[in-house]
């Protein structure tokens, strides 16, 4: 019996209702290294999975890429957990993955290694963009499993030194595939809706690197960096480090520790004050006994003593003052009255009057100026003669040069001469 042949799309369709049906195909786990590993840019992967003889097509939607881990990169051993489809356009099948584990802790220490640089470059470690812790704060938030130990440690911590911090607690997941979203979204709805809380606690106990992971993803680093409110990072043990500790404010070893870092110890804070109290007694005691030794030095006798003493001695500085000015503008006085009768006496000498009383006599012309020369007046001028007891008046009638009066007759020597 000849069977009815069928097209492409039926086979291809009864291919992918077997596969799809198959008990073990549709809940698989499958190990191999990945290779030719492609991110498209709506957020899908598709990766091969291959060992020595094999590959295997797979692919991760956008959905399920937002929870993985780490980044995925060729070479790398995984474990993937999902089911088959068949794409009955192109008859071929792929693992949809639902879940992925990277084996071995070498691969894990790559992803965090490479998921730190990436940050570090980015500044959200720097420790200028660390916030300062307050030195006593009213409240403090912790965000972290409501059953595990760590919530215990840290509130038996707080209440056991500090009473007077209100403490708001604030569950999360701290590990699983949806850990580090519930981490992110908690640590943004306190800064949103608590903004007054003064430090959040971020942590959880011991594990392993795969259970402790959640604090090596991305999301939750950029959250803590972005939070307004200090956070202390409290991560497993003290010799367990994670992308969170770097990317906090202030890093504690344990949860425990953390609670230590977060509030002050209200007894050790009263011991101390109760010292410092005793101390400025002690001081104030010392400086009240020492202006009280001083001022018994000082009593008021011997400071008005000293005062009076003080007095006499700027009386006796003022009057010797006052004497030495009085001697030097004596002095002075002296010297300028000698001065001035000297220079009186050259005066009076000069005066024109004791001239006249020694026999001289002055001559005024008509224009009523002294007669300096003969050149001043000319025969015939009216003259007025000046002398000591009165005037006189008179004409001039002849004019004689100086030569003439040395040579009385000028014509008789030049007759001598010629003889």
């Amino acid at each position: 019996m000849k069977l009815k042949a069928l097209n492409v799309s039926q086979v291809n369709n009864y291919i992918k209702r077997i596969l799809q049906s198959d008990p073990v195909l549709t809940n698989i786990s499958v190990k191999g290294e990945v290779s030719n590993i492609k991110y498209h840019e709506n957020g899908h992967v598709y990766l091969t999975l291959k060992d020595s003889t094999s590959k295997l097509n797979c692919f991760i939607s956008f959905e399920n890429n937002r929870y993985l881990k780490y980044e995925l990169e060729n070479g790398m051993e995984i474990t993937v957990s999902g089911y088959i489809s068949v794409y009955e356009k192109y008859g071929s099948y792929s693992l949809n993955v639902l879940d992925i584990i990277v084996e071995g802790k070498g691969n894990l220490h790559i992803a965090f290694e490479k998921l730190k640089e990436k940050l570090k470059k980015e500044g959200l470690f720097d420790a200028s963009q660390k916030k300062e812790l307050p030195f006593f704060p009213k409240s403090v938030a912790i965000v972290t499993s409501a059953s595990g130990a760590a919530i215990k440690d840290i509130l038996m911590t707080i209440k056991k030194k500090n009473y007077y911090v209100n403490i708001y607690v604030f569950p999360c997941l701290v590990q699983g595939n949806y850990a580090s979203k519930d981490i992110s979204g908690v640590l943004e709805h306190i800064n949103k809706h608590y903004p007054d809380i003064d430090i959040i606690i971020l942590g959880r106990g011991g594990g392993s690197m795969e259970e402790l992971w959640p604090f090596n993803e991305e999301i939750v680093a950029r959250s803590i960096h972005a939070s307004t409110i200090p956070v202390i990072s409290a991560v497993g043990h003290e010799t367990d480090f994670s992308i969170s500790d770097f990317a906090a404010d202030v890093r504690a070893a344990t949860p425990t520790a953390a609670a230590d870092i977060a509030v002050p110890n209200l007894f050790e804070l009263s011991r101390n004050m109760k010292k410092v109290k005793k101390d400025l007694n002690t001081i104030m005691y010392q400086i009240i006994e020492e202006r009280r030794n001083k001022l018994q030095k000082h009593n008021f006798e011997v400071i008005t003593s000293l005062l009076k003493h003080q007095i006499r001695n700027l009386q006796l500085y003022c009057n010797q003052y006052h004497n030495d000015i009085y001697t030097v503008l004596r002095e002075k006085m002296n010297h300028y009255k000698n001065e001035i009768e000297k220079r009186f006496a050259v005066l009076e000498h000069l005066n024109p009057e004791h001239i006249l009383k020694r026999g001289f006599a002055a001559l005024i012309n008509k224009n009523d100026s002294f007669v300096k020369s003969i050149e001043d007046v000319d025969i015939g001028d009216d003259v007025t003669i000046v002398l000591a007891d009165g005037d006189l008046s008179g004409r001039i009638i002849n004019k004689k040069h100086k030569d003439c009066l040395n040579n009385k007759n000028p014509v008789e020597k030049e007759r001598k001469n010629d003889g």
